[in-house]
């Protein structure tokens, strides 16, 4: 019988297959790394202001992605992004979005789960200590983390593993920048083509867009500006382990040249490194799955329809790995 689930990662693809089962009547616990449900969905609090340093918007391309994501607009948690058409952010801010997700659910954040043991028909989360998380045991594991995480604790289900082995996360490195009202970018197209995502070609040096955060919905508008500067994902996985204090000088020096403005010393200067930002190449099945472990695993890593990606990727493969686990239920209780 399938009645208490533990879900592990509370991205969007965690967060979307726990809500479905939890609707669906089962318990379900969410473990995840993070202070915050999100992970790239993410919001940076600072002195000077919001920082939308992760995802800065998504697509809604399938009609059944589009359909939730009208409920979420009319829900108040998403709108249309002013420097983006055709795309959305979170209301006031990115991580609105998942905490909305996350509404209900049993979170237990700042956990990481080392490892995965069967003991009996239950499986026990572990630390790394190897001490269980949870005594009482799980009767199915929903692993929602990126491929090079989700390896480790997938241990047991050595043929659901395997796919994995293939993908690779690409990094990504944002610098979030604050002046004052009056530094020289206050002049800037804040919706030129460096503040617009790169095509394919991707820009000469480090810095692939640089986004004000001010403008967005919901946000204080006066100064000082908060920018978001996003490195390529080439130059970010040739300089993964630079030291974040290097990372602000390459991308504040590509700014400057880039606009052609000189820049005087900023407010506020961080690096953030989003070690598994991006899966360019993702399986093509929606999810995996393992029906004589109840033992399934969900995220960017999978893919569900040619074209998809990012948000609309990730909760299109939560949903599908919720249903399958369903359809065990249903076998289990039948």
């Amino acid at each position: 019988m399938i009645h208490r689930v533990a879900v592990i990662g509370a991205g969007v693809a965690g967060l979307t297959c726990a809500g479905v089962l939890r609707r669906a009547g089962l318990a379900v616990t969410v473990f995840d790394k993070g202070r915050q449900p999100g992970g790239r969905l993410a919001t940076r609090y600072t002195a000077v202001g919001a920082f939308d340093h992760g995802a800065p918007s998504f697509t809604a391309d399938g009609t059944a992605f589009a359909g939730e994501v009208a409920r979420w607009c009319e829900a108040g948690q998403v709108v249309a992004d002013p420097g983006r058409p055709g795309a959305w952010t979170g209301a006031p801010a990115m991580n609105s979005l998942p905490r909305a997700l996350a509404t209900g659910l049993d979170l237990r954040p700042g956990i990481r789960v080392q490892a995965l043991r069967r003991d009996g028909r239950r499986w026990q989360l572990l630390d790394a200590d190897g001490a269980m998380l949870d005594p009482a045991g799980h009767d199915a594991v929903a692993v929602a983390v990126p491929a090079e995480q989700a390896l480790p604790l997938l241990e047991p289900a050595p043929a659901l593993a395997a796919g994995l082995h293939s993908v690779h996360s690409e990094p990504g490195w944002a610098l979030m920048a604050a002046w004052a009202a009056d530094a020289p970018a206050q002049g800037l197209d804040a919706t030129g083509p460096l503040c617009r995502r790169p095509d394919s070609t991707a820009p000469l040096g480090p810095l692939a867009c640089a986004l004000l955060d001010n403008p967005r919905p919901g946000r204080r508008r006066e100064a000082p500006q908060r920018w978001v500067l996003h490195a390529t994902p080439y130059w970010s996985a040739h300089n993964v382990e630079l030291d974040a204090a290097e990372v602000v000088r390459h991308l504040l020096d590509d700014f400057a040249r880039r606009t052609g403005l000189a820049l005087p010393e900023p407010l506020h200067a961080v690096a953030h490194r989003w070690r598994y930002a991006e899966v360019t190449q993702p399986l093509a099945a929606a999810c995996g799955w393992d029906d004589a472990l109840a033992l399934g695993a969900c995220g960017d890593a999978w893919s569900a329809g040619a074209g998809r990606a990012g948000v609309e990727r990730a909760w299109l493969s939560g949903r599908a790995l919720a249903g399958r686990l369903l359809a065990r239920a249903a076998i289990s209780t039948g």
